[in-house]
């Protein structure tokens, strides 16, 4: 059934969405949206430092820090937007 609602669908939606889909993909091919500076500059307000690695993997960074309490640590960051997705202690 819902492959007659897509065939159904006007022709200008229809390029529209192809469009859309396209432009995004595109985005996430080209790299990501924030800097590694803003990164870290957004990492730094957070409380991280001593940042040792950062590298860009797969539409997130991932950064090997220092955590306010000392710890060394390994983040996931989002690069589009800097939300710490995940963090890890590293031994």
């Amino acid at each position: 059934m819902s492959a007659g609602v897509c065939l159904a669908a006007p022709q200008d939606s229809m390029e529209s969405r192809v469009t859309a889909s396209l432009a995004a993909v595109r985005g996430m091919a080209l790299g990501p949206a924030l800097s590694i500076r803003e990164v870290c500059d957004r990492l730094e307000k957070m409380g991280y430092r001593e940042f040792r690695e950062v590298e860009w993997d797969d539409g997130r960074y991932k950064v090997k820090a220092t955590a306010n309490d000392g710890r060394f640590v390994k983040l996931d960051v989002d690069g589009r937007n800097g939300d710490v997705l995940r963090v890890r202690s590293q031994d």
